[in-house]
Order: C-alpha cells, then sequence, then structure tokens
C-alpha cells in the first residue's frame, strides 16, 4: 500500500479503459505506442482521425497484411517508431519498433510467450506488425511441435502455467542481466458452451499465478523489476452476451501494477476537501484517472530507457510514445482527461456521459450509443448484429 514498508508499491488501475475490441489495438499501443484503426469496426476508423494522427507525427505503416481476422486494418506509429525490417515475400513491409528494440538496445535478454502455436495467426502482434528478431525466447514455438493439448494440459502438464515457468527460468539464467518478459494467456478467449471448462480453466490461471508472483516477488533480484499485470481487453466478443456487467469489462480490463517502492516518483495534485495542493504518490493519483495501453507503454519505455526511476523529462527523450500518454510511475494523469484526450475511440469509451451524439457504424448522425456500443460496431462489421444500442 501507499504506506506500507515492504519492497514493493502494489496498486490497482482502476480506470484503465481498452481502446479496441481485441488484442491487435491494445497489444500495438501497449507494445509500440501505435494506434490501429478498424475502418467500419470503430469510431476511430475514419479519414478525419487519420487526419488528426498525421498532425500529431504519425504516418500509416506499411504491414504485412491488411485485414487482420477479416477486418481492414491499419496501424498509424509515430516516424520515429517506424522500422522496414519485417519481409514479405519479395515486397519489404515495415513494422513499429517494439519493447523488445528497445530493451535489446540496452543489453536485455527478452522473452515473448503466447499459449498456442501463432504460426499465420492473423491474431497476434509478433512478425505481424513488428519484428520478432529483438526477441531472443519465442515461447510460442514451443507449442508448435508439442501434441494438442487434451482439455487444459499439454503434456500432462497445465498449459497455462507452461510459460511461466518459463519466466522463473529464464530469471535463473540471467542473473546479473536485464531482462524483459512478456507473456500473453488465453484462458479467456476459449469460446465454449461448456462453462465449468472456463471456470476450470480460470481457477487454474489463478493458482498458477499465485505460485509464480508469490516465488518471483519473495527473490533477491527483483528489487529493480517492474510488474504489469493486465487484461488488454475484456471478454472477446462479449457483445453475444447480455450482460451488463461484462459489457463493462469489455472496456476497463483489471490492471495492477507492482513497482518498487522507490521508482514510484511524488507527484502534486489539488486536495479533495479544500482543492490545496498536496503531494501524493503518482500511482495513487492514477489509481482512479483514465489510463489506457498508451501510458503503460510510456511507462514501460521510460523504465527500460532510463533505468527504474530515473527521469527521462522533455518532448525528444522518448520519440515513440505518444505524445498524449503519461508516465504512471512518474507523473499524473490529467483529472479532466476525457476519452478524446487519450485517444480512445468513443464507441469503446466507457465513461457513459461522452456518448450522447456519436455518429453511428452507418454513418447515422446523432445516433445515441449505449457503453457496449463499440462492440456491437465490431461484432455488426464481421457480419454479426448481436446488438442493438439502446437509448440512454
Amino acid at each position: 500500500g501507499v504506506r506500507g514498508d515492504g519492497r514493493f508499491r502494489v496498486q490497482e488501475l482502476r480506470m484503465v479503459n481498452s481502446i479496441g475490441p481485441a488484442s491487435l489495438h491494445n497489444q500495438m499501443a501497449m507494445l509500440g505506442g501505435c494506434v490501429g484503426l478498424f475502418r467500419n469496426a470503430s469510431s476511430n476508423g475514419t479519414t478525419a482521425y487519420a487526419r488528426q494522427l498525421s498532425q500529431q507525427g504519425y504516418r500509416r505503416v506499411r504491414t504485412r497484411k491488411t485485414r487482420m481476422g477479416g477486418i481492414p486494418l491499419s496501424m498509424w506509429c509515430r516516424e520515429k517508431g517506424i522500422v522496414g525490417d519485417i519481409e514479405d515475400g519479395e515486397r519489404g513491409a515495415e513494422g513499429f519498433l517494439s519493447l523488445f528494440h528497445a530493451a535489446k538496445r540496452r543489453g536485455y535478454v527478452t522473452w515473448f510467450g503466447e499459449e498456442f502455436c501463432t504460426r499465420d495467426s492473423p491474431w497476434v502482434v509478433q512478425g505481424n506488425l513488428f519484428s520478432t528478431d529483438p526477441i531472443d525466447y519465442q515461447f510460442d514455438r514451443l507449442y508448435c511441435r508439442l501434441p494438442p493439448p487434451e482439455g487444459s494440459c499439454v503434456v500432462g502438464q497445465f498449459r497455462h502455467g507452461l510459460p511461466l515457468q518459463s519466466i522463473e527460468k529464464l530469471w535463473d539464467a540471467y542473473p546479473d542481466a536485464p531482462k524483459l518478459a512478456f507473456a500473453s494467456s488465453i484462458p479467456a478467449h476459449y469460446f465454449t458452451p461448456h462453462w465449468d471448462e472456463l471456470a476450470v480453466d480460470a481457477e487454474g490461471m489463478d493458482a498458477a499465478l499465485e505460485g509464480f508472483l508469490g516465488r518471483m516477488l519473495a527473490r533477491a533480484d527483483m528489487d529493480n523489476t517492474l510488474v504489469v499485470l493486465r487484461g488488454d481487453h475484456g471478454l472477446q466478443l462479449e457483445g453475444q452476451v447480455a450482460d451488463y456487467s461484462t459489457q463493462v469489462e469489455q472496456k476497463r480490463p483489471v490492471t495492477y501494477v507492482v513497482s518498487p517502492r522507490d521508482w514510484v516518483q511524488p507527484v502534486r495534485r489539488l486536495g479533495r476537501k479544500f482543492g490545496n495542493a498536496v503531494e501524493e504518490d503518482a500511482l495513487s493519483v492514477n489509481a482512479d484517472r483514465l489510463v489506457t495501453g498508451f501510458d503503460l507503454h510510456r511507462t514501460l519505455l521510460r523504465v527500460i530507457e532510463g533505468g527504474g526511476a530515473a527521469p527521462m523529462d522533455g518532448p525528444g527523450a522518448l520519440p515513440t510514445a505518444a505524445p498524449w500518454a503519461v508516465d504512471v510511475l512518474g507523473g499524473a494523469v490529467p483529472a479532466e482527461r476525457t476519452c478524446a484526450d487519450a485517444n480512445i475511440p468513443m464507441d469503446f469509451c466507457a465513461c457513459v456521459n461522452e456518448y450522447a451524439h456519436v455518429d453511428g457504424l452507418r454513418g447515422d448522425a446523432g445516433t445515441p450509443h449505449a457503453p457496449r456500443g463499440g462492440v456491437c460496431n465490431f461484432l455488426t462489421a464481421l457480419g454479426l448484429p448481436h446488438c442493438v444500442a439502446p437509448e440512454l
């Protein structure tokens, strides 16, 4: 907690907002500070929004694929965050400079993990939107060589716990080197009517994660390590579930930050009672502020580039980070920040008061949107018209 005397400062960021319906949007924001535009599937897939991005130093990236899962996708990154190191047959394709590129320049050992064989998958960022060259260990390749999983198990082990075991081994193998590990866990991605199977996966993942965090945080070499535990989006395609809680979670996935205590900087804010300036640590201030993957990208990039609590201020310090992003360990997200300020598509904004009079999917001016509007748009674009936007 804030006033504890332990080694770590743990904080849930309670107002993190996803910026799209699937992992692609949210991972490209967190790993590269880039914006993904799904035309006809989101309110930011417009020519006007693309023009706005270009005015902020962004340009469209020549990606390997222009359709992801059947939806036209264009990716926009800051000019200094684009690199032409992804080959697509005879035509060279570009990708974004990821956190892994930054880490390798600083001498990090890097690890990326999925829980399935991602070969030829259209729904992953690695290889499609950024080069895997700076990744030393790609754990998903293991699943391409293993037999198919049987329920929650593969080769007699809980499949969702294997990447966590691998990360522990990485820390054992490189005790003196800086390390960057990114694991993408997918228990909630299974679409099945057998809810008992989903519950088994979720409970098994909880147990594996509890053991992993307990062992890792007890290590002496974790004093200079930042842990981010997050869902990049809520229950995928949850628009098919007529339940308000899942509609909200689609926009507000869980996010926790575990930081060495001395990495969290003091910031000033207005006092709640008298409006006077008071000093509070940055994580406390940002706990109930509107945060996105863009802010987490700036935070992680600053830690990689600057080392822990070392400040990196100035407009040129982190040229690939989004200009609207805030370092959640060292800065204060504006209390009055809106979804437009944070570059969250309006139909994925969880702040209901911002929804009135947003253009609908078919260009219906003034169509009101409920909090589930973005998912409804996404499903409609996929040809799955499960949603009806109710009146506010």
